[in-house]
């Protein structure tokens, strides 16, 4: 599995959802399979190391960001219609010391995540492997259909974190819709399921936000929701917990135009998260509103034990593991309509969908289903079983083993839980090698 050029994975557990995808199911195909993960390079961490039978081998990026600038200039000058992050100029170094590293592993599926741009790299380097791309992003829609078709011709697979994602790449390359393949994120059930919901119907109503202060996940829509809520209801709190990782307007190309191109704005800001500090003191909400910061496991898993309500206003999402962490923890879910939240939010039973970039609607279903005490209990209940049904981490890694063998030509169907012709000894999938 080839990581995403800044992305470490370690022993500790990550908090980003690729690498967090990545650790959870490697760990979980190594009990059958020789797997190599490849990752960033970080100080202080071995080139090589052994985790729970897994190998991740580290690539150093630092020449990579030192030619970066200059890159870029020249990437801007001879493609001023493509984004940087999609021309073969970004992070080239990592992305070939990679791909040659698993060769020389003799890995016989190499696994990339989201830079589709690299498929014809690897083909080049290692042309008897089985190359899977797998898109946590919409992406392969919004970049030149030209550029993106050449790539995904060469992929064995195309697998989408959600039929959304999954159905829009078949649409717009009907060509190659039969190597497209849905496979859903995960969460860690048995983590989640140690949160208690006992104090969920006591004052205060907690409200959590949990997600990067980037505007395309909605916290402004929200802030404006709870400032109406505030006006009617003086026992309800809005946790907000997410770091300040900075936005970077080149990895959103579809978020920007269209239907979106009023909240444009939005995006330009340099300091977002610092605007809707000042939106919320100067609404006189500071003593209501918590800013909790990025948060690690047993914080976070602790806000999810003191919520009411999930709100997840996002813009734009391609899944929504926010979402399904909640579920898992019992907590009823308000979301936008977007993207993938539908296939996890199952609107009147495990929560609500409203319109996105609403704030009245996005109001009005959090006052309805907080003044509703035993709908919360049954949206909890529901929400948990919906989770522990989905979205569990072996269920993911089976589907993943399911896509891997039919690429290289062990099945030849397409039901998941039927792997007829699987040797005893299945070969080494990749990052899977020797």
């Amino acid at each position: 599995m080839i990581c995403q050029p800044w992305d470490s994975v370690t022993r500790l557990q990550p908090n980003s959802s690729v690498p967090l995808w990545t650790w959870q199911v490697a760990q979980r195909l190594a009990g059958q399979d020789s797997v190599l993960v490849y990752a960033k390079a970080k100080k202080g961490l071995a080139p090589v190391d052994q985790v729970g039978g897994v190998t991740i081998r580290r690539i150093p990026v630092r020449l990579d960001r030192v030619l970066r600038p200059a890159l870029h200039r020249l990437s801007r000058a001879l493609h001023p219609a493509s984004p940087f992050f999609s021309r073969g100029m970004y992070y080239p170094l990592f992305y070939r010391q990679a791909i040659c590293a698993a060769r020389a592993d003799g890995c016989e599926i190499l696994h990339i995540h989201n830079f589709s741009q690299y498929v014809p790299l690897a083909r080049r380097l290692h042309p008897s492997a089985r190359i899977v791309l797998h898109m946590h992003c919409d992406w392969l829609w919004h970049l030149g259909a030209r550029a993106v078709d050449r790539s995904i011709a060469q992929a064995d697979a195309v697998i989408g974190c959600s039929e959304y994602l999954t159905q829009g790449t078949r649409l717009r390359f009907a060509a190659r819709a039969e190597r497209c393949h849905t496979v859903l994120n995960g969460v860690d059930l048995e983590a989640f399921a140690s949160v208690g919901g006992e104090n969920r119907a006591a004052a205060p109503r907690r409200i959590l936000f949990v997600g990067r202060l980037t505007p395309e996940k909605g916290l402004h829509v929200l802030i404006d929701a709870f400032e109406r809520l505030a006006q009617r209801r003086d026992d309800l709190v809005l946790d907000i917990a997410g770091g300040d990782t900075g936005f970077v307007r080149d990895f959103m190309p579809g978020l920007l135009r269209g239907a979106d191109r009023a909240a444009v704005s939005l995006y330009r800001r340099r300091d977002y998260a610092g605007w809707l500090r000042r939106r919320v003191e100067a609404a006189a909400l500071g003593a209501r509103v918590r800013f909790l910061g990025g948060l690690s496991r047993e914080p976070l898993l602790g806000a999810y034990h003191e919520a009411t309500v999930l709100a997840h206003p996002a813009l734009n999402e391609a899944f929504g593991m926010v979402a399904a962490e909640a579920m898992a923890a019992g907590l009823p879910v308000v979301a936008s309509n977007v993207g993938g939240l539908p296939e996890v939010v199952q609107d009147g039973r495990t929560g609500v969908l409203v319109p996105p970039d609403d704030p009245d609607a996005l109001a009005e279903a959090l006052a309805s289903l907080l003044a509703d005490g035993d709908r919360l209990g049954r949206f909890a209940a529901a929400a948990r079983q919906y989770a522990w049904a989905n979205f569990g981490w072996d269920r993911v890694a089976d589907r993943i083993r399911h896509v891997y063998h039919l690429t290289l030509g062990i099945l030849h169907g397409t039901t998941v839980a039927a792997t007829p012709g699987v040797p005893s000894v299945p070969p080494p999938v990749a990052g899977l090698g020797h």
